[in-house]
This record gives C-alpha cells, structure tokens and sequence, in this order.
C-alpha cells in the first residue's frame, strides 16, 4: 500500500500534544479533584502505569501492521470486512459526535468566561469552518501547524504556571496518606480516559508514519513532559483554590488564570489564554475530522486519499468532508440545550461511550485478531 499520509513520528506525537491540550485543560484538574480533591495531582502519577499500559497495546495492535495501514485498517484485518467494518464506522460516528462535542463545550467556555449574552451557534460554526479549512488539505500540514503553534501555547502556559506557582499554599497539596489511596485512583480514571483516548485517536492516522522499531519508547518518552504539564496543572489550580472549590467550578484552570496579574499589574492575562485555547481545539476538530471523513470515505468504496488534489476538488469522496464538518456543527448546536446538559455530556456520557470503546470494545477487537491470526 501506499503511504498516503507522509506523517513523521515527531509530527504526530506533536499533533497528539497539541490536540491533547484541548480537554485536559478543559477537564484537568476539575474532574480529578471530585474525586480525589488536594491529591488530585498525585493523581496524575497514579495515572501514568495505565497511560504506559495502553501505548504498550496500541503499539502491540500495530505491530504487524503494512506501510500506510493505520488503526482501521488493522480493524479490518482483525474482523474481517463485514465487522471490521461496522467497528470502524462506530468509530468514524464517534469522531463526529465527539467534534460535535467540542465545538460545543468550545462555544461554552467562551459563553460562560467572556461572551455572556452570545449565542453558541455562532462560534460552533465558526471553528467547523476552519476545522473544515484544515480537514481539506494534508494531515501533514495540520501536524505542521501544531508544531508551530504548539510553543506558543507552551510558552503562555509556562509563564500562567510560573505567576501561579507564588501563590500556591502547599497545605492545599498537602498531605497526602494512606486514606487517599482510594481516591487517587478515582481521580486518575478521568486523567487516563482523556490522555488515552488521544493516543488511540492518532493511531487512524498512523498509516503516515514510516514503521519502525521502538513506538513504545518513543510514546513512552512522549508521556514525560505531558505528565509534567498535567502536574502543573494540578498543582498551580488545586494549589491557590484548594481541591473543593477545584471540583466546584466548571473551568477551574481558567478562574485560576484569571487571578493571575501580570508583573503585579491590573492587566490580566485571561484573554490571550482564552485565544490561545483556539488552538488546541482548532488542532483537534480538524483531526476529528480528517480521520472521520477518510474513514468514512474508505468505507463507501472511495480510493484512499493522496493529498494531491485540488483543494477544492470533491471529486473521490472529498465532498464527505463537509458534510461532516456540516453534520459535527449541527449536531453542536442541537446537542445540548443549555450548560447543565452539556455537563453531563462532559462528566457522564463523553467518558463513559469514550471508555467503553477504547477500553472494552478495542481490545475485544484485539483479541479477536490475534485468535484468527490476522493481526
């Protein structure tokens, strides 16, 4: 086969980061302090075993994958076409119900944290429009604009935890026993779902990336500095609030950003931050929807996509592209009618459906594969 999406393994652990960002900020530390409250960031330690467990088994489905095969068409192999399949169209569904979810969740926070009297439809439609813009040319252009808008983000982040780290009160963090034992554990099932869901996620597009020994050290290294930014996370939030407001407030890093003054001033630094978490969520509605319409497209008989097309070609299957970002900007808008619905999308039913296909449904697929010897 051809390697129709000439990603390089560097290009896709920053696309991986770089669309990573969007719900951990968004659900880091807020879903693990419910649980776990100041030892939240423990947590995040507690996490990491299972988070190495998993790139351990996606690298193990991959193993004997061809050049230019990806997650799906390993699901074909291990199923054969008919399940293969429909295993491979749940998963095209649930990258449009989850874009969907994203615009929508996006189109809230900035609702809810700086444009109270708007509406959402307006800023769904706007982020699937460059979703779709992105979702139209190569995967290897959307990896290389994370790389360049990765550290920028980086580099305001960095400076946010660095101002917030003055005022984090350690009896907030500490200390931590025994007792907790039960509890970090809980508080790491969010953390794990969110991580883990992103690492599988980059493995439909990883047909782009030249096979080669050693994936599981490569994600392994890959985890550290994510590690490192989810700890600060934690720290600097459940730091200066303490775990039960943490767990209280619907975006508890940003209210903690926006107590952060810069250089002791009255200007405050929530605006750029706001703006610089398009990014991550531009990075990851446009990945949900390469992956989606390609997979999508693969199943109703369309050749595989090359990159070489006009971009505004919708010859071959390319006019699925916006249908989906279509459908994922419509089913934004009628999917949850006010803040309360949407958190329960975003506490409830996202993790639980997310789980239950990455968790239960993947491995089961795994099994399969090796029981037929396919895979």
């Amino acid at each position: 086969m051809k390697n129709r999406y000439p990603l390089t393994g560097t290009l896709s652990q920053t696309l991986c980061a770089a669309a990573l960002m969007a719900p951990a900020l968004r659900l880091v530390p807020g879903q693990a302090a419910r649980y776990a409250l100041r030892a939240c960031w423990v947590s995040v330690l507690a996490a990491v075993p299972f988070i190495l467990l998993d790139i351990w088994f996606l690298s193990a489905f991959l193993k004997n994958r061809a050049p230019g095969e990806g997650l799906r068409e390993m699901l074909l192999r291990a199923l054969g076409p008919v399940f293969g399949g429909a295993v491979s169209a749940v998963f095209c569904l649930w990258m449009l119900f989850y874009c969907a979810f994203i615009l929508r969740s996006g189109a809230e926070r900035f609702i809810s944290t700086v444009y109270p009297s708007s509406r959402p439809a307006f800023f769904s439609a706007a982020m699937a429009v460059l979703g779709l813009i992105a979702a139209l040319g190569k995967p290897e252009t959307l990896a290389r604009t994370a790389k360049v808008t990765l550290p920028v983000v980086a580099a305001v982040l960095i400076l946010v935890f660095a101002l917030s780290l003055a005022t984090v009160e350690l009896p907030e963090l500490l200390p931590v026993t025994f007792s907790d034992a039960l509890p970090v554990l809980e508080g790491a099932v969010p953390i794990v779902n969110v991580v883990c869901a992103l690492l599988t996620y980059i493995c439909f597009l990883e047909g782009g990336v030249p096979k080669a020994p050693g994936r599981t050290r490569r994600w392994g290294l890959w985890l550290v500095p994510v590690t490192l930014f989810l700890l600060c996370i934690c720290v600097t939030t459940v730091g200066n609030f303490g775990g039960a407001l943490t767990a209280d407030l619907s975006y508890p890093f940003f209210a903690m950003v926006r107590n952060v003054r810069l250089l002791h001033t009255v200007e405050r630094i929530e605006a750029l931050v706001v703006t610089l978490w398009v990014l991550p969520d531009f990075v990851l509605v446009s990945m949900l929807l390469i992956i989606a319409s390609r997979g999508i497209a693969a199943l109703l008989g369309y050749p595989p996509a090359d990159g070489s097309s006009a971009y505004l070609d919708m010859k071959n299957g390319r006019y699925i592209i916006p249908l989906c970002a279509f459908s994922a900007a419509a089913a934004s808008v009628l999917l949850s009618p006010d803040a309360f619905a949407l958190e329960f999308l975003s506490s409830r039913l996202v993790p639980g459906l997310n789980m239950a296909l990455i968790f239960v449904l993947l491995p089961v697929c795994f099994a399969v594969g090796k029981l037929r010897h396919t895979i």
